[in-house]
């Protein structure tokens, strides 16, 4: 399947493989964002200011915190490492999930972060599995108008163990792409 929904508040899933779809454009900021300074396995950030207010499933959010597991939630403080079908009550609120998977950046892998002011971007670098091999590199980026972009860099490894998805904040109504 190449695109998905439309689902509740409008949103979407088109891949860049199809009629306009997004266009593939890696912006790698590795060495101009900040590392979240995220280590080791199931842990997630403290809020980070995005730079600009994000409507999300009709709520506005201005700071996001992100998981060592390959999703982002602008409320979510939880660090659960086992990947579900969305909506999930399993899975964080208002999740934002572009590789959500058991990941581990005990021994090797960085989280970066960058805003552009109408624009932020979230990219796990080289990041393992926990268990098993893989690294796995890929971002998140959000728009102030509202879009979600996922793209994936580097993927080598077990891709079929993650959730590709977003969920609101009551766990009612999501889309899932993996």
């Amino acid at each position: 399947q190449k695109a998905g929904g439309p689902a509740a508040f409008g949103y979407r899933w088109v891949d860049s493989d199809q009629p306009g779809g997004p266009t593939f454009q890696w912006t790698d900021i590795s060495t101009t964002g900040s590392d979240i300074g995220l280590v080791g396995a199931d842990a997630t950030s403290q809020p980070i200011p995005l730079g600009f207010d994000f409507q999300f499933y009709g709520k506005f959010f201005n700071t996001i915190r992100v998981c060592t597991n390959g999703w982002l939630s602008f409320t979510s403080s939880s660090t659960v490492p086992y990947f579900k079908p969305l909506p999930s009550s399993g899975a964080p609120e208002n999740l934002i999930a572009p590789f959500w998977s058991n990941l581990d950046l005990t021994s090797a892998g960085h989280v970066y972060f960058q805003s552009f002011g109408d624009r932020a971007i979230i990219q796990w670098q080289d990041v393992p599995l926990r268990n098993g091999p893989g690294s796995f590199t890929f971002q998140a980026i959000l728009e102030a108008r509202g879009a979600i972009t996922f793209q994936y860099l580097n993927m080598t490894g077990e891709v079929l163990l993650a959730t590709v998805g977003i969920q609101n904040g009551d766990h009612s109504t999501g889309i899932t792409y993996n």
